[in-house]
């Protein structure tokens, strides 16, 4: 798969309340996975009609903001994934992602996704990502850059 592209919008205005988000919320007794039906912070959708899906703000295990995702992609078939966004911490470039995380789809194959914050010339806030196989590193010895600890205030974190 090349890389896809799409973007997260903020998830405001008359439909916003129709843009739905599935959380997990735990397992029941029997070990089935149950959710909850929430509003979601982000809409999902690209130029070409090929991404969509929904997001929302949440807190990994470790107390760090993230960003949760539900969506589709249609390519030859249509493939359902759920990831995870992370701020990226010590972005020293503009090409640098300012977030960054990992979407699975049902058959447990990963993608590395990237986004970085833009803004519309209306002054609407939103993030343009990509989806693409996994990165492997080279064995040329080079280090990656660190990660810092994540801000108490995911608003602060999340410029929107």
């Amino acid at each position: 798969m090349s890389k896809t592209f799409f973007s997260l919008f903020t998830n405001e205005g008359d439909k916003a309340d129709q843009t739905k988000y599935k959380k997990y919320t735990g397992k029941d007794a029997e070990g089935k996975a149950e959710f909850d039906e929430v509003t979601a912070n982000y809409r999902i959708t690209s130029t070409e009609g090929t991404v969509s899906g929904s997001a929302i703000k949440d807190r990994s295990q470790a107390g760090n903001p993230v960003i949760r995702l539900n969506f589709s992609a249609k390519g030859e078939s249509t493939v359902y994934y759920n990831g995870t966004l992370n701020m990226a911490k010590n972005k020293s470039k503009d090409a640098q992602p300012d977030m960054f995380g990992t979407a699975s789809d049902k058959g447990g194959n990963e993608m590395d996704l990237a986004c970085w914050f833009k803004e519309t010339k209306n002054g609407q806030k939103y993030m343009s990502c990509n989806m693409q196989e996994p990165y492997v590193k080279e064995t040329s010895g080079q280090g990656t850059a660190s990660t810092g600890a994540a801000s108490d205030d995911m608003d602060d974190d999340i410029p929107f």
